[in-house]
C-alpha cells in the first residue's frame, strides 16, 4: 500500500481514476472520483452487501462518459474500486490519517498501475512529450494533454 499526504483541493491520479480530497470535516474525508462511469466505485460496506448477496458488482450510474463521484470515508474507511467481487483482489483506497489540514490516503493497485499526486503525473507527461519530440504547447501536445487529463482537472490546476 502507497500511503500519499494530500490538502483540501488536491488531486491523486491511480491509473485512469482521479481522485480529489474535496472536503475535511474533523475525521471525515469528502472524496471525489473522476472517472469513466463504467468502472464500479463503492464504498466498502456497500460493496461487501453486494458481495454477500450475489449480486453483480456494477457501475455507479449509467451511460458513457466521466462521471464525478462523492463518497464521504473516516478513518480505516475504505472505498473500492472495479469487479473483482473479492476485496482484496480490488483497487482500494483507504483513510489512513487526517491530521489538521491533511488526509493521509493508503492506495492499493497492481504494480503497472500509475499512482502519482496530480503534479507529479503532470511532471512526467511533459517530460513524455519533450521524450517524443512534442512541444507542450504545440496542437499536438494540447490534444494529449485533453486527452491524458480530464477537463474539470485541467481548469482547477490552471494546466
Amino acid at each position: 500500500m502507497l500511503v500519499l499526504s494530500r490538502k483540501v483541493g488536491e488531486w491523486i491520479q491511480l491509473g485512469e481514476i482521479w481522485i480529489r480530497i474535496c472536503a475535511l470535516r474533523g475525521n471525515e474525508v469528502i472524496l471525489g472520483f473522476l472517472a469513466r462511469k463504467a468502472i464500479p466505485i463503492h464504498r466498502e460496506e456497500v460493496f461487501d452487501r453486494i458481495a454477500e448477496s450475489g449480486g453483480t458488482l456494477v457501475p455507479n450510474s449509467g451511460g458513457s462518459g466521466t462521471g464525478f463521484l462523492l463518497i464521504h470515508r473516516e478513518m480505516d474507511q475504505r472505498v473500492l474500486i472495479g469487479d473483482n467481487t473479492d476485496p482484496d483482489e480490488c483497487w482500494s483506497v483507504m483513510v489512513v490519517e487526517v491530521r489538521g489540514d491533511k488526509v493521509r490516503l493508503g492506495l492499493r493497485a497492481p504494480r503497472e498501475v500509475t499512482i502519482h499526486r496530480a503534479e507529479v503525473a503532470y511532471c512526467c507527461f511533459l517530460e513524455d512529450l519533450k521524450t517524443a519530440g512534442i512541444a507542450s504547447q504545440s496542437e499536438e501536445g494540447r490534444r494529449r494533454l485533453r486527452e491524458t487529463f480530464p477537463e474539470r482537472l485541467r481548469t482547477e490546476m490552471a494546466w
